[in-house]
Order: structure tokens, then sequence, then C-alpha cells
């Protein structure tokens, strides 16, 4: 990884500035590069922290010898920096690639009193998913106004590796096939840990009539990490 911009504005009239960074990232392992999560630290000419930009994630995708490039940025007062010219940027970055499973395609509960479940569990990759349950949210007080649908579904971490990622994405489909809406529910889970997810979609009643719900989940695992540091200039623009 190269930093090719890393410059600093002119502070204005209130001392406020503000840094611009590009990284530009080969990858050169045979893992397709789904995502990627950097940080950026700014420091002055004594390592004094200035500021930071942290746990940026970008839908960075780069297959084997191709190049992708993130943008950071950063502000902080003027007095934090006694020489610019001393001061620099750090950025930490880290690829991860993506595994996908579509969990399957589900019949929408009559009403909010009963629920679709999928009676089973599975071993997808570095995790286990359990079984999937749906369920509508009470009926709004105004029946035409949207309804509530949601899945809960736990997942567990059966490895010894952190993931940085795990996703379950809903898609609300209906009876002629269209995307209605859909809906992402995400977080990390930790060596040994279970997570629960509750995504859920709305709709106009009739238009549930019929309809599916597409449920999938993806997880994304590291690749590799990268550093790069570069003394900051003044920006031209």
């Amino acid at each position: 990884m190269k930093l090719t911009k890393a410059t600093y504005r002119a502070p204005d009239n209130y001392g406020d500035t503000s840094f611009d960074i590009e990284a530009s990232v080969e990858n050169k392992k045979e893992d397709i590069v789904d995502m990627s999560v950097s940080a950026l630290t700014i420091l002055d000419g004594n390592n004094n922290t200035v500021a930071c930009e942290y746990d940026r994630e970008d839908a960075s995708y780069a297959e084997k010898n191709e190049t992708f490039s993130v943008n950071l940025s950063a502000y902080a007062k003027e007095y934090l920096i006694s020489d610019f010219k001393k001061a620099k940027a750090i950025v930490d970055l880290t690829t991860y690639k993506k595994e996908f499973k579509k969990l399957g395609d589900f019949d929408i509960p009559a009403d909010h009193k009963s629920c679709i479940q999928s009676n089973n569990q599975i071993e997808f990759g570095k995790l286990r998913v359990y079984g999937v349950s749906i369920f509508r949210y009470d009926p709004p007080e105004n029946a035409s106004e949207d309804h509530t649908v949601a899945c809960t579904i736990a997942v567990k971490n059966i490895s010894d590796e952190y993931i940085q990622k795990v996703q379950i994405k809903v898609q609300l489909i209906d009876r002629t096939g269209s995307n209605l809406v859909d809906s992402e529910d995400y977080r990390a889970i930790p060596p040994n840990g279970s997570m629960n997810f509750q995504p859920s979609v709305y709709a106009k009643s009739g238009k549930l009539k019929g309809a599916k719900l597409d449920i999938s989940i993806s997880s994304f695992h590291e690749i590799e990490h990268f550093n790069a540091e570069s003394l900051l200039k003044l920006s031209k623009d």
C-alpha cells in the first residue's frame, strides 16, 4: 500500500484545518477483496496525536493483482500542530474476503399473532446459524399505514477467529417477484461468541399478501493488513 495523496489545508479564520489522504492498495493474494477497513492517524513532529479517523469501512473490490483506492479525511485545530512541515499521516488498512449463503425464501406470517420458522440450523464456514423465526409487529393504529415484518436469527462464531462483520440481509419480494424493500443488520462476532440479528422491512398490508422474505447471510474474513505513512503537504486546491 502507498499513500498517493497526503495533504492539509491552510487553517481558516477559525483555526480549523483538514487533512485529505488517498491510499492505493494492490491485492496480491488469491482471495478476492470485497471490503476494507481502515484508520487514519495524524501526528505532529513529536508524535503527538492531532486527529484520527477509525473503523472506516469501504466496499472495496479487487481480484488478484488489481488495485483499489481509499480516501480518508480528518479535522483538527491549528494549535495542535506547531510545525505542519513535520506532521505526518499514518494509515492502517485491512482487506477482507466475503462468504455468502442464501438461507431461503420464507412466507410472511398471516398476522402479528403467528410466526414462520425454518426449524433447522446450519453450519456456514466458521459460523453456526440457528433457525430463522419470522414475525410481524403489532399492526399500526391506522390499517392503511405500513406493516412491519421482522426476522430474528442467532449466529455463533464456532472458530477462534475474530470475524469483522457478519451481515443478515432481508429482501421483501412481492407476489409478482419485484423487490419492494430490503434491510440489513450486521455486527462483529468475537471468537466463540454469539450474536442476535433482527432486520425488518415494511409495506402496506395488501402488498404482504403472497409476498416472500428472502434471507441471506454474509461474513467477512481478514486477508491482509497494510500500513503506510507520509509527511503532509499543503494542498494546492
